[in-house]
């Protein structure tokens, strides 16, 4: 439809300058008419010319009447451009610019006749110049209405054109839309996809949940049931139901925590305290008492109740080595005390010995826990420590005692000379063999064992107090003190 209409296009713009070429042609017979009395042979040939002229344009316009008749027929057949108001317009239009075409090429075909017989005629018809000057007009104005209508033609067909291009266009949109419908079918369809396998999914879920209230309606059950027995038991029994009494997991636990004659039970127990440390000592103890307490008044009353574990072995350990330590040092004490009164045939002097022994050990144990806890970052000796370092030291204080007696009793003057004699011959020996020992003793300290470095620590403090201060000055002036009473008291008696 478009290219018909481009095509009546071209054919009105010919029509136009073939119309335009009559005008002038017209003109110009107008203008040389006054001329043709005088110049009739040059009159004959103009009307051959126009003769001519006005054959090619009766042609242009039948040629034009055949496209426009063709457009017309093709515009009224397409039903999509009949629905269109600037189409139908340009039909009307057309339809009159033919009609006028039409009757313009019959006066064409007329003037064509007249043009004819003025030629044949022209030379005896001077006469009718005047009536073929009145047809010449009337064939200017005729030729001045057809461009007038061909102008009016081509504007129409370009409205026509431009009509047609738009329904071009909006088929074009036409045909997007039609894909967009497409697509959003497609787009639907999956979407109902996705739906069913949803519901499939929704489908499982549900009977998974079905599964589920079924087994927290058996729970629930379950539950009934063992509050009602509960409730049937009296409140000084740990009620057990039946079923978990025979099942393999109790069994299993009775094989765990009880013996084979199901006379001993194992109980377990957690304690926030760290196990090794002191404090968890009297826990374990604690323990054991609210155990024992808690069996009174039921049917295990009087029932051994034993405690084991790291805590309770501790203060076992801590229990034995403090009475083997309250033993051990009550032996040695008075078998030190008996040798020495022996030796020094005296009474006084022992017991001065064993207080400056005693004095050394405490005093070293004292110290030697503050220096651990500054250096080792521990607050409490080692269960163990107290007990070796008290041998070491009153075994050794012990020789060095002996020695100090044995030199007093060889020396001569009173007492206060005598003691003074003997701790200058005994002084450099004990002081030699309390370096040898704390040095023996120092060789402990790096073996990072934390025990030994205690008990090496306590036991160089207690030499270098027995060496610096018992030996050379508690004993002595213990002794001078003695004697001086002593004696006081015998003058008081005489």
């Amino acid at each position: 439809m478009t290219s018909g209409m481009q095509s009546g296009q071209s054919s009105a713009a010919e029509l136009s300058s073939n119309l335009s070429n009559a005008v002038a042609v017209v003109n110009g017979l107008a203008t040389t008419i006054d001329t043709l009395n005088a110049s009739v042979p040059t009159l004959t040939a103009n009307l051959r010319q126009t003769a001519d002229t006005l054959g090619a344009a009766q042609s242009a316009l039948a040629t034009a009447n055949q496209g426009f008749t063709s457009i017309r027929d093709t515009l009224n057949g397409d039903a999509s451009v009949n629905q269109n108001g600037n189409v139908q317009s340009a039909i009307q239009t057309a339809g009159s610019n033919i009609d006028s075409l039409t009757a313009s090429s019959q006066s064409l075909a007329n003037a064509s006749a007249m043009n004819n017989d003025m030629v044949t005629s022209a030379e005896s018809m001077s006469s009718s110049l005047s009536q073929i000057a009145d047809s010449v007009h009337q064939l200017q104005a005729a030729l001045t209405q057809m461009q007038a209508g061909a102008g009016t033609l081509s504007s129409s067909l370009d409205s026509g054109s431009s009509a047609a291009g738009e329904v071009s266009t909006k088929s074009g949109a036409l045909t997007s839309g039609l894909s967009s419908l497409q697509s959003g079918q497609q787009q639907l369809s999956q979407v109902i996809s996705d739906l069913q396998s949803q519901s499939k999914e929704l489908q499982s879920g549900l009977s998974e949940g079905s599964d589920g209230l079924n087994k927290i309606g058996k729970g629930l059950g379950t539950a009934t049931t063992y509050l009602s027995d509960l409730s049937n038991t009296g409140t000084s029994v740990f009620y057990v139901p039946a079923d978990v009494l025979k099942g393999k997991t109790f069994k299993s636990a009775l094989t765990s925590y009880m013996s084979a004659d199901h006379k001993t039970l194992q109980l377990q127990v957690i304690m926030d305290e760290n196990p090794f440390s002191r404090s968890a000592m009297p826990v374990s103890k604690n323990i054991q008492k609210v155990a024992t307490n808690a069996l009174r008044g039921t049917k295990l009353a009087g029932s051994e109740v034993a405690i084991a574990g790291t805590a309770a072995r501790n203060d076992d350990l801590k229990k034995i080595s403090e009475a083997d330590f309250i033993r051990t040092a009550a032996i040695m004490l008075a078998g030190i005390l008996l040798v020495l009164i022996i030796i020094t045939r005296s009474l006084i002097k022992p017991i001065l010995i064993v207080l400056g022994l005693l004095l050394s050990y405490g005093a070293a144990l004292h110290l030697g826990q503050l220096l651990i806890a500054q250096v080792m970052d521990t607050n409490e000796l080692s269960w163990n420590v107290p007990f070796f370092s008290f041998i070491m030291l009153v075994a050794l204080g012990v020789d060095y005692s002996i020695f100090l007696m044995m030199r007093y009793r060889e020396a001569e003057g009173n007492a206060s000379t005598r003691m003074v004699t003997a701790a200058g011959v005994i002084g450099a020996v004990v002081l030699s063999a309390a370096l040898i020992l704390a040095g023996t003793f120092a060789a402990l300290i790096p073996s990072g064992v934390l025990s030994l470095i205690e008990v090496a620590t306590v036991v160089i403090i207690g030499l270098a107090f027995l060496s610096l201060i018992v030996m050379p000055l508690f004993l002595p002036a213990g002794v001078a003190l003695a004697n001086k009473l002593l004696v006081k008291a015998v003058e008081n008696e005489s």
